[in-house]
């Protein structure tokens, strides 16, 4: 059952404020007194007084209402009953950090933004401790996230956290919302204004009167929304421009000179409707909020997380640029979804700036209709569980919570898919004659369950038996589920060919479903298609390459993932990226981000099946996305604290080009490269001794020649003394294979201040290479985690089967590293093209 409250009449809406109680509202006298000081209020509003009593008794609840009607408000009342009844000891309030927890889910990290910066400040007196935890955080350290009182996260981060701590109980994650791993869990979830509220009370089980519903009549502050349709044009493009001619009558109708909000697709369009405006936005936004600016345009994404005073929203076209797809096959533009468009209808009229609010949606004729029914929350809310369902059911399956097809169907029953397929089963692809709970579970084991586990049972994501009827885990899989790795893009990484190149590794990046949003706009074209030519003079690493000719570079860009390719590449070379625009730059941010997340699955994925190419270079490109720069860079001395780019190039112009030449330079010669005043130079080399390894040295030899063209290697890697011990603690991977097949013969990770020295690994290598071969090349690399340029590098060329009998008698000396002696250190080059073989070699002074 939900309980539907009406709105108070408007006298007494306006007299509750001043004397709440006569109207049944709550005060903030009656809180606990540890928590009154939350709330710089007198009174809560209707919407949180009538919820009151509902968030301090047990049992989920529900509430639906509209944009600005304090529904937060409502979380926290929920949060102070947690912590007051876990925390309160013989009448007095003594926290124990982490003892519970709160876990506030929000769609995107500029919502979880706002309210850590609003509940740090606000719960930070009374002890309570709220950490955020997004993809700008990273990865909280275990004992942060153990000792926090609100955690503030995305249903996807949180999802990808709680899969890596298996061993703690994981985490079902059913539909769209999480579901902690303890025995006892609280959910009150929050709406805007849905027909379909009840559905979302059953799924999660709310008791009743635990849904509570509150029409647009209880909203503060009162919105009107008006829809107005044109007539289209030829192309989306046009119209959009378009409408700039009926712009400024919507303002002069609706504004009453007051502050206006103009939301526009794409930052082209913003300048086109607003070339007035400056490009500070900071300063915009304050002279915005003083009401000293009258109008403001911006993009849509203005609208996530950011709390600006405005009497009119103007949606200014509702379709923005989708770009093309991998294939080119189709480009255009796409409507906004529905969360955007509430978002930005939401800026109008909020409660503490404006006592009324206008929003202005300006569409295509034949978009009217859709756009009134969402404005009036007759909008029907369904589940997105489909589209990800291999993602999901595959992290079951890893968690062992879904082990057969019986418990696959449970578990899909289990989801808000399961009530929306009953009440709306053509939305999800089923048949409508669906009237049992039996013809329900038939149709999802057929038509989702089913050709789910199919597709990852044929690319070795699951293991099946004979009937189909029980499946397990494999490696694969379980690296999907850890890294969180969408399915096209654990297809594509477990189909990658042997030799992998550090370019098929970045493609890989680039093309990936984490990075399909990124498309290539008209006007990034000109400047991405002249980065892309600048192939070598110490410019760009790797190009795009042309269709055609493989022996240049591309002479247009014309996709998302080339886009990926050649931002990414200019990032890690010498190309300086200041000249990217704002929306460029947040696009780069999102490809490293993703980037280092898929090269960690990577190495774990090319190391479990014995790639040798693709392992090493995946070691190698997650650091460099890591440190935004390649192995070759000119500027390896900024991976220090006090060395920036100018810095960097300063010591580079002087001969002083890596960590281990920065080591051995003389502090006077570093003032006077860097031109910098003494004790500058000492300053820098004591801070190099904190961050620098153990030096340590790496053999390849071989030990014994066996029949069937199979000989014996040992490597060993022996730490150097030290006259002190070292402050860092680097850990590396030590990986050895031979180049001629791709074989991954050693991978081993360690603490180069701690492994037993002398590290030895000795095992069998086939040297039976091709017709004519020289030799077969066995290679180990010691690589860092951390640092770039003091990789070390060995390298054994061993007789191929063809040539052993006849120096059999001759026992083959170690390969030993070696410095270059044009460049100094012990790491790997590259060459300035695209390779196919992707070999890792000594250093070749060519490539210096």
């Amino acid at each position: 059952m939900q309980t539907y409250v009406p709105a108070l009449p408007g006298s007494a809406r306006q007299h509750h404020q001043q004397a709440g109680e006569d109207y049944g509202v709550r005060s903030v006298e009656e809180l606990p007194e540890a928590f009154r000081g939350l709330f710089n209020f007198r009174f809560f509003n209707i919407v949180q007084s009538e919820s009151f009593d509902r968030c301090f008794a047990d049992g989920n609840m529900v509430v639906s209402a509209p944009t600005g009607s304090g529904k937060t408000g409502i979380l926290e009342l929920a949060m102070i009953r947690l912590f007051a009844q876990a925390h309160t000891r013989n009448g007095s309030f003594a926290p124990s950090p982490g003892a519970v927890k709160a876990l506030y889910l929000a769609p995107n990290r500029a919502l979880v933004q706002e309210r850590v910066k609003d509940w740090q400040g606000r719960f930070r007196h009374m002890s309570l401790e709220c950490k955020e935890l997004t993809g700008d955080t990273g990865m909280l350290d275990v004992h942060e996230l153990d000792n926090a009182d609100i955690i503030c996260t995305t249903p996807e981060k949180f999802d990808a956290v709680t899969r890596k701590r298996q061993d703690q109980g994981g985490m079902r994650f059913l539909g769209e919302v999480g579901l902690l791993p303890i025995a006892r869990v609280r959910f009150i979830a929050i709406s805007a204004t849905v027909p379909n509220i009840q559905d979302l009370g059953s799924w999660l089980e709310v008791p009743s009167g635990g849904v509570m519903v509150f029409g647009d009549e209880l909203r503060p502050v009162k919105l009107r929304t008006v829809v107005k349709g044109y007539a289209p044009t030829k192309t989306d493009f046009l119209f959009e421009k378009r409408l700039n001619d009926y712009l400024l009558g919507v303002i002069q109708e609706h504004s009453q000179q007051k502050p206006t909000l103009v939301f526009c697709s794409s930052r082209k369009g913003v300048a086109d409707t607003a070339l007035h405006i400056a490009k500070d936005r900071a300063a915009v936004e304050d002279l915005f909020r003083s009401r000293m600016l009258a109008v403001l345009c911006t993009t849509s994404t203005l609208a996530m997380g950011v709390n600006l005073p405005a009497h009119l929203v103007i949606i200014k076209g509702t379709r923005l640029w989708a770009g093309a797809q991998e294939d080119g096959a189709s480009k255009g533009f796409k409507e906004y979804d529905r969360s955007a468009c509430l978002q930005m209808i939401g800026r109008a009229g909020r409660p503490q700036f404006d006592n009324e609010g206008v929003a202005v949606i300006m569409t295509a004729s034949n978009n009217v209709r859709r756009y009134n029914t969402l404005a009036l929350g007759q909008e029907l809310l369904e589940s997105q569980l489909q589209g990800p369902m291999a993602e999901h059911l595959n992290a079951e399956i890893v968690l062992r919570t879904v082990t057969d097809v019986s418990q696959a169907i449970m578990w899909v029953c289990s989801t808000f898919m399961y009530i929306r397929v009953k009440q709306n089963p053509s939305f999800y692809g089923m048949p409508a004659n669906l009237h049992t709970a039996r013809s329900i579970e038939g149709a999802l084991k057929d038509r989702v369950i089913m050709s789910t586990l199919r597709d990852l049972a044929q690319h070795g994501l699951v293991e099946m038996d004979d009937q189909a009827f029980s499946f397990t885990s494999t490696e694969p899989g379980r690296l999907m589920a850890h890294h969180y790795i969408r399915l096209k893009t654990m297809i594509a990484i477990t189909a990658l060919d042997s030799h992998a190149s550090m370019p098929d590794l970045l493609m890989l990046i680039a093309r990936s479903t984490e990075c399909s949003s990124i498309k290539i706009k008209r006007g990034e074209k000109k400047q991405l298609n002249q980065i892309n030519k600048q192939l070598g003079h110490d410019r760009l690493e790797y190009c795009i390459l042309d269709d055609h000719r493989s022996d240049r570079p591309k002479e247009r860009l014309g996709s998302g993932p080339e886009k990926s390719f050649v931002m990414v590449n200019a990032t890690l070379s010498n190309e300086s990226t200041e000249g990217f625009d704002q929306s460029m730059k947040q696009d780069l941010d999102q490809v490293i981000r993703d980037g280092k997340r898929i090269t960690s699955c990577m190495v774990r994925y090319f190391a479990w099946s014995r790639q040798l190419a693709a392992a090493a270079n995946a070691l190698i490109l997650q650091k460099c996305l890591q440190k935004r720069m390649w192995p070759q860079s000119d500027r390896l001395l900024s991976q220090m604290a006090r060395v920036g780019r100018q810095l960097a190039t300063k010591l580079h112009a002087a001969g002083i080009d890596s960590l281990a030449a920065l080591n051995a330079a003389d502090p006077r010669r570093l003032e006077s490269a860097a031109q910098r005043a003494y004790p500058f130079g000492t300053q820098l080399k004591d801070d190099l001794k904190h961050i620098l390894p153990p030096a340590v040295s790496l053999e390849i030899e071989c030990t014994g020649v066996k029949a069937a063209g199979m000989a014996t290697i040992k490597v060993t890697l022996t730490r150097m003394p030290a006259s002190a011990p070292f402050p860092s603690r680097s850990a590396a991977h030590l990986v050895a294979g031979s180049t001629h097949d791709d074989k991954l013969l050693l991978h081993e990770a360690l603490l180069l201040e701690q492994f037993p020295s002398p590290f030895s690994w000795q095992c069998d290598c086939s040297v039976q290479a091709g017709t004519g071969s020289i030799g077969v090349p066995v290679v180990a690399s010691l690589i860092l985690d951390d640092l770039l340029g003091l990789d070390v590098h060995a390298k054994l060329m061993l007789p191929s089967s063809g040539t052993f009998a006849a120096q059999q008698s001759q026992e083959a000396g170690p390969g030993r590293a070696e410095k270059c002696g044009t460049c100094h250190a012990k790491q790997v080059h590259f060459a300035r093209h695209v390779s196919k073989a992707g070999e890792l070699w000594p250093c070749d002074p060519s490539h210096c």
